[in-house]
This record gives structure tokens, C-alpha cells and sequence, in this order.
């Protein structure tokens, strides 16, 4: 059955597909690959193998030179490919991120076995649930801790579980019982729905932990604000500034929107912030 856009172009077989192309996003994602292919280097963390799983049967899925990625992974390779251009050595061995998803970035990084990495996601119920079973279904059971697995740990050690598990995924109050310490802390857009209060606790202990370097992905501009509950949004904006309170043992390297954030069509910006503990 025709669409309504393929009924007025029909007979143009080259408007139909570059339309279609435009409302999948398979055109955006172009981009992206592009971008991500150009500024690739040949150093941890590795991702030139990368080839996402179809676990869950994505609608969003796109297949470039024999590879499939969606959005979601793509984001996250341009991300990790400004980290790498902004350090001579990117530390990855034990990675915490808040927020993670169904797991795009435990996926990425777990994938290649030359990145030798532990990856941490800390999520709120349910959502932490769609990352377990994404990340066990593509990796094993037996090499990521659920939530039930870590309430019989008596040692919340990253050394211990990075030991006994590839990945761990676990609900944000079992976060204050890890112990040791990160190279590498990321969150992406979801800060931004919290209070300035909720995330300034999470990165308290992101310091805690002495994570090496922090990278966040951040609308420059905040989130919309919930106005008289007519419309959804937070009660105070988070922008780039506060993280700088946010982190007072820490120093802003880079900023980055063109080429590996996002401008919108409306003046926007996706910002990626990387953040290095001072000496």
C-alpha cells in the first residue's frame, strides 16, 4: 500500500526513495557513518569491527559496508572518536555510565575483545531491565550481572566484578556500595531530565570513584521546562556551566557540537563535554 507522499510521487522512482530515505532517518544516519568512518583511528577504544545486534528486532536499524547500526550506536561512535582524538591514550578498562539505555555503549565496547573493558551501567527499574536482557542475550548470562546476581555480592569492588563479569548492570541504589576506581564515566542527554540535585549526587560519587576523565553528551540549551503542569519538562534547567560546578575536581578539555554533537533546524545544540581529573 502506497503512502500518501508515494501516491503524489508516483511514476518518480528517485523522489520516492530519496523521500523515504529522508523520514527513516536512513539520511541522517548516512551522516553520521560518514563522519564516524573519517575520524576513526586505529586505537583503543576499537570499533572498527563493530556490527550491531538485531536483538529485539529494531525498527531503526540501518546497514552501511555490510554493518548495521542505529542512531542510537552512532551517537556513541562519534562520541568515542572525539575521546579519542582529544587523548593521546583513552583509558577504558572500567567504564560507568548512568543511564545507559537498552546498552548501546556496553555493547560497542564489549564487542571487540582488544578493548579489554568492564562496563557498568547504572539505570532506574525498568528501564535497567532492557539493558540486562540486550546485553545478556548478545554476550551471556554468565558474563553480565543482573540486578538479582548483585544482591548476593558481599563485595561491590570494581576489581571483584570486573574479575567475574564482562558487564554489570545494577539500579542507582547500589551505586554508593562500588568501590575503587574508573577510567572513564558517560552520560548522555538523560542528566538533563533530573533535577541539578539528583545529578550533582550521581557525579558526586562518579569523583568518589576517582574517575579518570568524564564525557557527557548535553543540550547547550537545557531541557524545556514543565510550565504549570500543561507541559512536561524539569523544574530547572541543567546547561553546561553547572557541570562545572558539578565537578570541582575536575577540568573541561573540549566542547564539541560540528562534527560529532548535533545542531538542529531550530538552532540547538548537542553538546559533547569531556572532563579530565586534575592532578
Amino acid at each position: 500500500m502506497m503512502t500518501l507522499c508515494e501516491t503524489h510521487l508516483s511514476g518518480n522512482q528517485k523522489a520516492i526513495l530519496s523521500m523515504q530515505d529522508f523520514l527513516s532517518g536512513e539520511n541522517h544516519a548516512r551522516s553520521d557513518f560518514r563522519v564516524y568512518k573519517a575520524s576513526d583511528s586505529n586505537k583503543k577504544p576499537f570499533t572498527d569491527n563493530f556490527n550491531e545486534s538485531s536483538v529485539g528486532s529494531p525498527v531503526e536499524q540501518f546497514e552501511f559496508e555490510h554493518r548495521k547500526f542505529s542512531r542510537s550506536s552512532l551517537n556513541y561512535l562519534l562520541s568515542l572518536n572525539f575521546l579519542k582524538q582529544q587523548l593521546a591514550d583513552v583509558p577504558i578498562k572500567k567504564v560507568l555510565e548512568i543511564g545507559g539505555g537498552f546498552g548501546s555503549l556496553g555493547e560497542i565496547l564489549l564487542s571487540d575483545e582488544r578493548n579489554d573493558t568492564f562496563y557498568l551501567n547504572v539505570d532506574i527499574a525498568p528501564t535497567c531491565l532492557f539493558s540486562t536482557y540486550y546485553l545478556q542475550s548478545i554476550f551471556g548470562q554468565d558474563n553480565i550481572a543482573d540486578y538479582k546476581t548483585l544482591t548476593t555480592c558481599d563485595d561491590f569492588s570494581l576489581e571483584n566484578l570486573s574479575s567475574q563479569f564482562q558487564g554489570a548492570v545494577m539500579c542507582p541504589w547500589q551505586l554508593p556500595k562500588v568501590t575503587g576506581e574508573l577510567d572513564l564515566f558517560v552520560n548522555f542527554i538523560s542528566f538533563q531530565e533530573m533535577e541539578p540535585d539528583i545529578v550533582e549526587n550521581y557525579l558526586g560519587h562518579v569523583s568518589r570513584l576517582n574517575c579518570k576523565y568524564v564525557l557527557l553528551r548535553n543540550l547547550r540549551e537545557g531541557k524545556q521546562l514543565a510550565i504549570d503542569g500543561k507541559r512536561a519538562g524539569v523544574k530547572k534547567q541543567i546547561k553546561g556551566e553547572d557541570y562545572d560546578v558539578f565537578l570541582p575536581d575536575y577540568e573541561l578539555l573540549a566542547t564539541n557540537v560540528h562534527p560529532f554533537g548535533f545542531e538542529t533546524i531550530d538552532g540547538f545544540h548537542s553538546e559533547l563535554r569531556l572532563y579530565k581529573r586534575k592532578s
